[in-house]
């Protein structure tokens, strides 16, 4: 994760443990985007919306192949934001 980032104020850790295994992958980050994530290799793993609350992952978060901290991490933030309502 990139310091700094809202994905890396959500989860505990410099790092993300994630099953990562892409033959497609993000080139170039859209308009108004940022990436939150790379993998070891370079490849984006995450993007988000530094205005908005919007996490986009390059991976299956609900995988139980990665971490079980991180899952319930992202997956409590995410039902958090909506319980909240657009901003």
């Amino acid at each position: 994760m990139l310091p700094g980032t809202r994905l890396s104020g959500l989860v505990s850790g410099p790092r993300l443990t994630v099953r990562s295994g892409h033959h497609q992958a993000v080139a170039e980050v859209g308009e108004g985007l940022t990436v939150a994530a790379r993998a070891d290799d370079g490849v984006i793993e995450a993007v988000e919306h530094p205005a908005h609350w919007l996490v986009g992952v390059q991976w299956h978060p609900e995988d139980p192949a990665g971490s079980a901290t991180h899952r319930r991490e992202i997956f409590t933030a995410l039902t958090t934001a909506c319980a909240r309502g657009p901003r």
